[in-house]
């Protein structure tokens, strides 16, 4: 069963940006809590699993390869 509801650009306008603040809370919040809190495998873990990895790429810690055998072989010496 659908409902509709009607609502004025004004109103949707507001929900929309209470989303986004609920939105940079919860990404503030996961960026804070402890892995040991989180359901290992979770939506909320792999939410945070993101999130470590978009810090990881923004301070340039990664490595770029230009074939396979190089990361394989990094891969094997667990770098």
């Amino acid at each position: 069963m659908s409902k509709t509801l009607i609502i004025d650009s004004a109103t949707a306008k507001k929900i929309i940006k209470e989303l986004e603040r609920l939105e940079n809370l919860k990404t503030n919040l996961l960026i804070l809590l402890p892995e040991a809190v989180i359901p290992y495998g979770s939506k909320l873990w792999w939410e945070k699993e993101v999130l470590k990895g978009e810090l990881v790429i923004k301070k340039g810690k990664f490595k770029t390869y230009t074939s396979s055998k190089d990361l394989i072989s990094d891969l094997h010496q667990g770098i």
